[in-house]
């Protein structure tokens, strides 16, 4: 029985989540970095937008994550995004009942799913696109004037008592890099709605070989009730159940104060008002106001500020030990939560090569690589010089693989 009262995070919680892990992590090699951020984005009520080349296990992903989760296989859908697809495709529309043509009822469509693929998204018309839009905000669809819950809530029982408990709605939605003919870009208010933007990373050499036996060698003994949910005999209720308690226990979470200013710091540098930025000296916003100017556009919001706190703390929650680290988890977030938010000058990158000469060894190799090592100057700039802290925020950063300056 997992206890419904006071929302902390147990020690049965940290289990649930570590054998979703390695339920996941046994058929899908070299995304522990994707599988966390979905964990997080999942327990926060956050959406990911995923980007990554055909046939690096999107789709499976999610599927394989559905199940780990103790979820029934219909809880998770997918939607394959293409320029003819209409918002009642998505949607649902009122159809007869029973072949009454008489009597019409409304039938829901693909959306209406706890975990949700909506695959190559930026295929989807503006009109369809909008339609998202309203379902991942609002947690609705409309449809002919009525509006329709998407996930209503769900009793559960617990402690002698039946909770309504609302179950997850979660949008994984992928873009193809490659492949941009025919596409609608996706609009800052929809791009905005994602928590986070994860790259799915090509497979390294020993991940390529695992992959490779996995689908050509035969077919796998079954894995027995190792620590996965359903091994554990955690089936969908009690899912539900640790849905409800760790989501609020991750709300319920004080980080450290300068975290939060850490944060604060980030969205009004992007703005051009580190004046304004606490923590940090004089010639230190100085060069903040520079290097904003010289690189960005259009800045973040306050929901990128939201974004990177649920995400800091659900990370320090879940795999870090608690909210005392959660100025490591910012750094394990903040590129996530900043990708797709920004939008810089249209030379960027040349002007980050200009600069990049000398400081980074090497200078990084990819236009990904160097749009997050750009990114990562800003998340130190703006660290608040509190001891020990921006050096906990560099350290961070190169566990998450992105490149630093050196000098």
């Amino acid at each position: 029985m997992v206890d419904m009262g006071t929302p902390v995070l147990h020690r049965n919680d940290l289990d649930y989540v570590k054998s979703v892990q390695d339920g996941v992590g046994r058929t899908m090699f070299g995304l522990e970095e994707v599988l966390r951020l979905l964990i997080v984005a999942l327990y926060t009520g956050g959406h990911v937008l995923l980007e990554g080349n055909p046939g690096l296990g999107k789709t499976q992903l999610i599927k394989d994550l559905c199940a780990n989760l103790g979820f029934d296989e219909k809880r998770w859908g997918r939607i394959q995004f293409t320029p003819d697809l209409m918002p009642a495709d998505i949607t649902g529309t009122k159809m007869p009942v029973d072949g009454d043509m008489g009597r019409f009822a409304f039938q829901p469509g693909p959306l209406f799913r706890w975990l949700l693929l909506a695959d190559e998204i930026n295929r989807a018309t503006p009109k369809t696109q909008s339609a998202m839009l309203e379902a991942m905000a609002e947690g609705q669809v409309t449809v002919l004037g009525q509006t329709h819950k998407l996930r209503p809530p769900v009793p559960v029982t617990g402690m002698g008592d039946t909770l309504s408990v609302l179950p997850p709605f979660m949008v994984l939605a992928t873009q193809n890099p490659i492949d941009q003919e025919g596409v609608f870009d996706l609009p800052e208010a929809q791009a905005d709605r994602f928590m986070f933007k994860v790259r799915m990373p090509f497979p390294n050499a020993g991940t390529l070989g695992s992959i490779i036996d996995k689908v050509t060698g035969p077919p796998a003994a079954p894995a027995g009730p190792a620590a996965t949910a359903a091994g554990k005999g955690w089936g969908e209720e009690d899912a539900l159940r640790f849905f409800h308690r760790i989501g609020s226990a991750i709300r319920a979470l004080d980080p450290p104060p300068v975290v939060k200013d850490h944060i604060v710091n980030i969205v009004l540098a992007t703005n051009h008002r580190a004046a304004e930025a606490v923590g940090i000296d004089q010639r230190t916003q100085e060069t903040l106001e520079k290097w904003s100017r010289h690189f960005v556009d259009y800045g973040a919001g306050p929901r990128a500020a939201t974004a990177m706190m649920l995400g800091a703390k659900g990370w320090a929650g879940l795999f870090l030990g608690g909210v005392d680290h959660a100025g490591a988890a910012l750094g394990r977030v903040a590129m996530p939560v900043l990708r797709h938010r920004l939008k810089l000058v249209f030379d960027w990158e040349h002007r980050f090569l200009e600069k990049a000469q000398g400081r980074y060894k090497p200078v990084p190799p990819g236009r990904d690589e160097r749009h997050d090592a750009l990114l990562a100057e800003l998340v130190m700039l703006t660290a608040p010089t509190e001891a020990g802290y921006r050096d906990l925020i560099g350290q961070s950063l190169r566990a998450a693989g992105v490149a630093l300056p050196e000098r």
